[in-house]
């Protein structure tokens, strides 16, 4: 991933080398993409702007029509504004000499996205199952049998765990009523169901650019940027953390914080030669399943049950390895 994604009115140029790089650049790789963040200058400046994709204006997908869903929701909001100028405060007149530019962009970006999970079948929920080539399958009564073969010496032996039977009904429930979902029963897979329906997220990014320019004097000039973007997702789009099941308490968020800075001071030291130090940071915590709670798993007894039967898991994949 980009360590930072420019907004677009924050940078004033962009500069693509794929030969010999200058003296400036020549420790930064044979291809390079350099990107000049906007400053101020000596007359105040303003813009705003804003882009939207609704929803109302998409088409539905091949997979979604195939699988009879709706239109999915997939919606873009994306405003900001810039402000630049020179820096005038009280008894300091900065006109020629120290400018500002602050940008901020913010993305919200509420869409659905297409799932699917295997679901059991209610005849096997009740103890049916079905074994055999298609055609010509044989559908026996486990729970029967389980009592027939023990002897009823052991009838925990030919009853469902509770707990896993509650969480098996919670699923069908689940798949059942949900506003955005379709059941597929095929004869090639006589115990189990695929369960398709229409996962809601959310995608918020604050994005504030701001830049400090100074003209120390007639031969020196400071300059400074910084780039600040946070990225949540509600659930994690990008790394499954959806709920495995409609409206299932678990599923997992991402929250991270990519910044960039960078300073540097220019000298003229003659008609000929110029000269430019730079430093600069960086920081990126990254945070996946930064929601995760004990109340999450309340509907699997306060487990984290990833396997039933290997066919059904309640939880996403990204929690479940937390």
């Amino acid at each position: 991933f980009a360590m930072i994604t420019p907004r677009l009115d924050a940078v004033e140029e962009v500069t693509l080398t794929t030969a010999s790089a200058g003296a400036d650049a020549s420790g930064q790789g044979a291809v390079q993409v350099r990107i000049v963040t906007r400053s101020g200058t000596n007359k105040y400046e303003m813009s705003g702007y804003w882009f939207q994709q609704h929803a109302g204006f998409n088409s539905n997908t091949y997979f979604g029509r195939l699988s009879g869903l709706p239109v999915p929701v997939a919606t873009n909001y994306t405003f900001g504004g810039r402000v630049g100028g020179p820096i005038i405060l009280p008894g300091f007149d900065g006109r020629g000499k120290a400018f500002f530019f602050f940008n901020h962009e913010e993305l919200l970006n509420p869409f659905q996205a297409q799932r699917t999970a295997t679901m059991i079948r209610q005849a096997n929920l009740d103890g049916f199952y079905t074994y055999g080539p298609t055609g010509a399958t044989t559908t026996v009564n486990v729970m029967t049998l389980a009592q027939t073969f023990n002897n009823g010496q052991f009838a925990s032996v030919s009853q469902y765990d509770p707990q896993v039977k509650s969480l098996l009904e919670e699923m069908r429930r689940a798949g059942t009523t949900a506003a955005n979902a379709t059941i597929n029963e095929l004869v090639t897979s006589p115990n189990s169901a695929a369960l398709t329906f229409l996962a809601d997220t959310k995608n918020v990014n604050h994005a504030p650019t701001t830049s400090i320019t100074v003209n120390a004097n007639q031969k020196n000039r400071i300059q400074g940027s910084y780039y600040w973007i946070r990225f949540t997702r509600v659930p994690d789009n990008l790394n499954s953390g959806f709920p495995t099941y409609p409206d299932f308490p678990e599923f997992g968020n991402a929250d991270q914080y990519r910044t960039l800075g960078s300073l540097s001071l220019r000298t003229t030291v003659s008609t000929s030669i110029v000269n430019e130090a730079r430093g600069g940071w960086q920081w990126a915590p990254v945070g996946f399943s930064t929601n995760g709670n004990a109340a999450q798993f309340a509907n699997q007894g306060s487990h984290n049950i990833t396997s039933l039967a290997g066919l059904y898991t309640a939880a996403n994949g990204s929690s479940a390895s937390a």
